[in-house]
């Protein structure tokens, strides 16, 4: 009888629990950043630390450890790298242009301190159109827009990640374009070798954590990593309540102490792909916010910000469950209109089909 595993319940079909657990990692960005949004001066270090890290960091992290296994899952099917390439900026840069668009022509206008004929300055516009659907300067804000807001005049700050999302999907499919892929002992080394280095940097808050950018750059590294190791392998990680709890109980443990944020890692990725592939009944309207999820990350902060400029006084707590009730029929427009047919799309018109490569 075949072992009931993590690669035996992927080959059934990618199931919908991933944009499940995609859309409770970005609800919990939206409740952490509502205590940034309305307390601005309440620093990182008050909040609550898990594994080293505060529950939306953990929760960046996810994004990371989801995108490294399910790029690798979407890479046997893969046609070539260019296409591929081309099939995930398909997959994300429309909804993104959708969304600032909406920012500049709706959002802007109705929220703006200036003179409509001093807001539409083609120059200022057009700096905010640029610099944010290129992901370069996601902090560029709308003229006289949330100038007054406590955590300033932002609106779609957690958009810096996609750089990174973007940098390491072009790496990754480099890899399965040329024989490197097939190259276990590249593969698995290189994987060692990010979360070896992740474990030493992040044991404590030392001088290389400091360094944001090579911070970022690792800690995403290592989670995308850690995404395609489970991806690679598989057919050899038993879908084991028992081995989940215990690598929980081992972090858990652990915590507060420099192996806390590697054992943690290793624990939530293992914690992703076991509920990614749950056989579960879930409700029709559950998968349609999985499926979503996409359309929260991008939609939430401009909320967020549109709530704290109408009522200031709101707490924290208020801020976040509006904002994930107003974020939630957006992003599920978005997916409808926007993404789910330029998926169909992609997916017809870039042949994919199947390349299964060994663990």
């Amino acid at each position: 009888m075949m072992q009931d595993s993590i690669g035996t319940r992927l080959e059934s079909g990618v199931s919908g629990n991933f944009g499940i657990v995609r859309a409770i990692a970005c609800y919990t960005v939206v409740i952490v950043h509502a205590y940034g949004v309305v307390l601005a001066e309440v620093g990182r270090d008050q909040y609550v630390h898990l594994f080293g890290f505060t529950p939306d960091w953990l929760a960046v992290n996810v994004f990371f450890l989801l995108s490294g296994m399910l790029l690798s899952y979407s890479l046997d099917f893969k046609p070539a790298f260019l296409p591929f390439v081309a099939g995930r900026l398909i997959r994300w840069m429309p909804a993104v242009f959708i969304a600032v668009l909406l920012a500049v022509l709706v959002v802007g206008p109705l929220m703006t301190r200036l003179p409509l004929e001093v807001y539409a300055n083609p120059a200022a516009l057009g700096e905010f159109i640029v610099n944010i659907i290129s992901f370069q300067n996601v902090d560029t804000p709308l003229p006289g827009v949330f100038a007054d807001n406590a955590t300033g005049p932002s609106l779609f700050v957690p958009l810096w990640t996609m750089k990174y999302e973007i940098l390491f999907s072009i790496l990754l499919a480099a890899s399965v374009a040329t024989p490197v892929w097939r190259m276990k002992w590249v593969i698995y080394t290189g994987i060692a070798v990010t979360l070896v280095a992740w474990a030493i940097v992040f044991h404590d808050a030392g001088p290389l954590r400091a360094n944001r950018p090579f911070e970022h750059m690792l800690r995403f590294a290592g989670a995308f990593a850690l995404g395609i190791a489970i991806y690679r392998l598989r057919f050899r990680l038993p879908h084991s309540l028992p081995i989940l709890a215990g690598l929980f109980a081992v972090a858990l443990a652990a915590n507060n102490t420099p192996a806390g944020p590697i054992l943690g890692l290793l624990a939530l990725g293992y914690g992703v792909a076991f509920v990614g592939t749950m056989k579960l009944k879930v409700p029709a309207v559950l998968l349609l916010i999985g499926s979503a999820s996409y359309g929260i990350y991008i939609y939430a902060f401009p909320i967020q910000q549109i709530l704290y400029a109408i009522s200031p006084e709101a707490s924290p707590i208020a801020n976040g469950l509006w904002t994930i009730a107003f974020t939630t029929p957006f992003a599920v427009i978005s997916w409808l209109a926007v993404e789910k047919p330029l998926n169909e799309w992609r997916r017809s018109h870039l042949h994919m089909k199947k390349a299964a490569v060994a663990a």
